[in-house]
């Protein structure tokens, strides 16, 4: 199952005009023992920002390896995780996992609707760039070799929740077998 969260944000920024496809693993692979991960990205062109939900400690290997597959296929995009044991050891994971570029620590609403209005605007891999970053609360990112970490200060409120949309999975591939 995917965390309701994942649909939430994913709709947010989708509400915003931001085009999204999602993909989720365990399905595709319980339809089709052949399923790749890497032919179905590959077909998707000009992708600038891949999000990755690590929710659960037990997934850490497997959204590390998605985020290396990613890497590969689609070397151009953004690679941002998130989720409870992402933002637990948000460190630990900038310090070992090169393929990751972003990670938002806790609430992501206002954070990732930021990062990904920022990153469609255009290329941002040098340093002095990347700095453009510090005001987004709950950010984990890299300069160079430094890990930096804004300011957690970011918690949704019931009414920006209660805005979000947590129902619509049209995003997903095979969405009506996820039901």
């Amino acid at each position: 199952f995917i965390p309701i969260g994942v649909i939430g944000l994913a709709n947010l920024l989708r509400e915003r005009g931001i085009l999204v496809r999602g993909v989720n693993l365990a399905l595709e692979k319980m339809l089709d023992e052949e399923f790749e991960l890497r032919d179905w990205l590959s077909q998707w062109s000009g992708v600038h920002l891949v999000m990755i939900d690590l929710h659960w400690y037990e997934h850490s290997y497997g959204a590390i390896d998605v985020a290396r597959v990613c890497r590969e296929v689609l070397p151009q995009a953004w690679i941002v995780l998130g989720g409870f044991t992402t933002s637990a050891f948000s460190q630990e994971i900038l310090n070992s996992s090169p393929e990751v570029d972003f990670i938002i620590r806790g609430d992501a609403e206002r954070p990732l609707l930021e990062l990904a209005k920022r990153l469609l605007r255009g290329d941002l891999r040098s340093p002095r760039q990347l700095s453009r970053f510090s005001d987004i609360p709950n950010l984990s990112y890299r300069i160079g070799a430094e890990s930096v970490e804004n300011e957690r200060s970011f918690c949704a409120t019931s009414a920006e929740l209660d805005e979000l949309d947590f129902v619509d999975i049209d995003f997903l591939e095979h969405y009506k077998e996820y039901y």
